[in-house]
This record gives C-alpha cells, sequence and structure tokens, in this order.
C-alpha cells in the first residue's frame, strides 16, 4: 500500500513537472524575438540591449533587406511641386559621386519637416541597379527628372517665386 501511494504521488509530481516544463518552454518561444523579413542589420547592436528591459513601441534593430535598395530625398519646399510618383532620376553619392544610380519616386511624404533651418519633405525612391558597394546610411546628391525648361527659368525660378511670395496680395 504505501509502495503504490508512493508511486502515484511521484508519477502526479512528475506530470506537474511535465506541465511546467511545457509552461517554460511556452515562455521561452514567446521571448524570442523574430525579424518580420530576412536581411542585414543596418542599425543597432545587439550588445547594446541584452539584459536591458525593452518595450515593444521600441525598435531593438533596424533590418534592411539587401534586395530591395530605397533611398530618402529631402526635396526642399520649393521644388517638391514639380515632384510626382513614378518619376525618375539619378543619385551620385559621395563615396564615389562619378557614378550615377538610377531611381524612381515611390512615395512622397504629405508633411514637411525642418532639415538644416528648411522645410524639407521626404520623397522615398527605389534605386535601380544598385552596386554591391552601397551602404546604408550613405549620403549624396539626387536629380529628379522634370519638365524640359530653357536655362533662364530654371536660374531665374527661385527668384521669380521669391517675388511672387513677397508680393502675393497684388
Amino acid at each position: 500500500k504505501g509502495n503504490l501511494h508512493d508511486a502515484m504521488r511521484l508519477e502526479s509530481q512528475a506530470a506537474v513537472s511535465r506541465a511546467e516544463l511545457g509552461i517554460y518552454l511556452y515562455q521561452i518561444e514567446q521571448a524570442k524575438v523574430r525579424a518580420p523579413i530576412s536581411g542585414v542589420i543596418t542599425r543597432g547592436r545587439l550588445d547594446d540591449i541584452v539584459g536591458e528591459v525593452v518595450s515593444p513601441e521600441k525598435p531593438l534593430l533596424e533590418i534592411s533587406d539587401p534586395g530591395t535598395i530605397n533611398a530618402i530625398v529631402l526635396v526642399p519646399e520649393s521644388g517638391i511641386s514639380r515632384v510626382e510618383l513614378g518619376q525618375e532620376g539619378y543619385l551620385a553619392l559621395s563615396a564615389k559621386p562619378g557614378e550615377k544610380i538610377g531611381l524612381t519616386v515611390t512615395r512622397i511624404t504629405p508633411s514637411a519637416q525642418v532639415f538644416q533651418q528648411e522645410n524639407v519633405y521626404r520623397v522615398e525612391v527605389a534605386l535601380t541597379d544598385a552596386p554591391k558597394w552601397l551602404r546604408p546610411g550613405m549620403e549624396g546628391q539626387a536629380k529628379i527628372q522634370g519638365e524640359w525648361s530653357n536655362l533662364f527659368v530654371i536660374y531665374t525660378r527661385p527668384l521669380f517665386d521669391s517675388l511672387r511670395l513677397r508680393f502675393w496680395w497684388l
């Protein structure tokens, strides 16, 4: 009778231990952080966040898909009216200014932000035939192809726009 009672007690303890193990394994699975895409870590370091309390709203790392490379072009407020979705152009980066990388406008943010004391709009562009040496965070100059104009219009546009703004009530 005593051996049967001990065996039943040990069996119930084993069942409790298996249930606790299942709970711990589930909690470990839920604690894993998975990226929604496969790619390359472009911002953040794992060493900086190990052991830290993290928030669901705060990004831990930034991951980029190496197959899809986009860029952000900051367009001044005075020129945003001439930028449209689908327009093409090229990008010349400071790392290799002689190489032009093709681009296509994919998104224009609806509101301006201040950058170096000037209102600018963030224009997202998809890069075509991006070179292998391209890295996140590189800077350069972009040219977005617009309507063809003669040199007089191109160089005097800022002057006339400034005069129109100053004398808008006339």
